[in-house]
């Protein structure tokens, strides 16, 4: 697998920490009035959500980032903290990040982000290096935000690995200005939009060998119902589906990024890799929300190890 990767390996996430209120709606109106059919709040942030599988599964890992001295700041303090996720975070005066989320009957998402204190990462200090020897970074809503996120990231020890999951938010910069972060990642993750966003007019195959030439090793592109192509270099392996029932793709990424994760930590080939990131995907698929419990015995039984 890729080159170095140890063994008790500790995970720091980094990223937005939200509030996800979700709804379920018939049909998504540009204008007009529909009737909310069900609806649920859940704790969310894409590297949170990935993190606090990860955490389930053994990994130690942290998490960095900022909350509101509100009610949703404390659930999602608490959420983290039982999923034992060891926590870096700041509590400030403001609100806690929320993210709305419309989800019709077909499981399609419209999604408005109120940034809430996320936007205080503009400023505050961001950890030094320590028990931490992979960083998994996730997108920010502000380009300040943005910034002052890859100065850090580019100033870590070369000891240290990056995961990035620069997410739609990101992924509209273009390649030209996340290039520099791309060069120093060993593992990335996109979904199909998004590397066709990054690489125009290619195939992905095509594409995914350009993305490789600027330096991640490892690089997992999710298909949706198609599944995913995970590619290590030369060799690339097309993990089907294993979604039986699709209620929210809410989070559905970041439970495969959890798993492929996992997998890398323990030394899986690619087939297993994808193996572990599907079946943490379909768990998240047929529930409402981010949130899964899953245990390690759980997702080895499964896989065969």
């Amino acid at each position: 697998m890729i080159s170095g990767l140890w063994k008790d390996v500790s995970v720091m996430g980094i990223g937005a920490l939200n509030m996800d209120y979700l709804f379920r709606v018939d049909e998504f109106l540009a204008d007009g009035e529909t009737f909310v059919q069900e609806f649920y709040k859940s704790p969310g942030g894409s590297a949170a959500n990935t993190v606090s599988i990860l955490s389930q599964l053994s990994i130690p890992c942290s998490f960095f980032g900022v909350l509101g001295n509100d009610d949703d700041g404390d659930l999602i303090e608490e959420s983290l903290k039982r999923k034992g996720v060891r926590l870096c975070i700041n509590r400030v005066k403001g609100q806690t990040g929320k993210a709305f989320v419309f989800v019709d009957g077909l499981g399609r998402r419209s999604i408005y982000v109120l940034p809430g204190v996320n936007l205080c990462l503009e400023e505050i200090d961001y950890p030094t290096e320590g028990d931490f020897q992979l960083v998994h970074v996730t997108s920010l809503a502000g380009e300040r935000a943005f910034k002052r996120q890859m100065e850090w990231v580019l100033k870590l020890s070369g000891d240290i690995r990056v995961s990035f999951s620069p997410g739609m938010l990101y992924v509209k910069y273009g390649l030209e200005i996340l290039e520099p972060i791309l060069r120093r990642s060993s593992i990335l993750f996109l979904n199909k939009d998004e590397l066709e966003l990054l690489t125009p007019s290619m195939d992905l195959e095509s594409a995914i060998k350009k993305i490789h030439g600027l330096g991640p090793e490892f690089i997992s592109v999710t298909l949706g119902r198609e599944g995913a192509i995970l590619s290590l270099k030369e060799e690339l392996h097309y993990q089907r589906s294993l979604a039986e029932k699709v209620i929210d793709t809410t989070g559905a990424g970041d439970a495969f990024s959890a798993g492929v994760l996992y997998g890398l930590i323990k030394g899986f080939d690619l087939k297993k890799c994808g193996v572990a990131g599907s079946y943490l995907s379909s768990k998240v698929l047929k529930t409402w929300g981010a949130q899964i419990e899953i245990t390690e015995k759980e997702l080895e039984d499964f896989i065969g190890v």
